[in-house]
């Protein structure tokens, strides 16, 4: 099968800069503007980031997925790019890889655009089926909902502001 991909992209209120800080340099911190995200720290098995990044991953606890082992894949602070990979306890075995992207972007004073690409590679032994599809969309579902949640965040902290 053909990897599946969806982006979703949000305009927020706020400099790039200062959301780019709580993407890249607050990475573990995604519990507190994450929807289903219980709990996140360092990941002991990525201790060294990548390419310039705080840090390589994170283990956190997601509601409905269990433990998730999440590691960045690729970094670049000059185009505020971050890409990570998933895997946890919960997600369906035929999806092999599940790959997340966020690019900030500045479009005008004191305010960016944030897009979030997944892609999710199916096994190619995975029979075509309607709980595949439902899986994925509800994935995507999922970030969909995350970015919604971080623009209602971070408009609502007075110490993203427009700077």
């Amino acid at each position: 099968m053909e990897p599946q991909t969806d982006t979703t992209t949000v305009t927020i209120e706020a400099s790039a800069d200062s959301v780019w800080r709580l993407l890249a340099d607050d990475f573990l911190e995604n519990a507190a503007w994450a929807p289903g995200v219980i709990s996140s720290a360092q990941n002991p098995a990525t201790p060294d980031g990548v390419n310039g990044s705080r840090f390589g991953g994170r283990v956190s606890e997601i509601e409905g997925l269990g433990q998730a082992d999440v590691r960045i894949v690729d970094f670049d602070a000059p185009t505020k790019m971050l890409s990570y990979t998933l895997a946890a306890q919960n997600v369906p075995p035929f999806m092999e890889k599940i790959q997340n992207t966020w690019v900030v972007t500045a479009v005008m004073d004191g305010a960016c655009t944030v897009s979030s690409t997944i892609d999710i590679t199916i096994a190619s032994s995975a029979p075509e089926s309607e709980n595949i599809s439902k899986a994925i969309n509800g994935m995507f579902g999922q970030i969909a909902a995350a970015m919604v949640a971080l623009k209602t965040y971070v408009e609502a902290n007075p110490e993203f502001g427009k700077n």
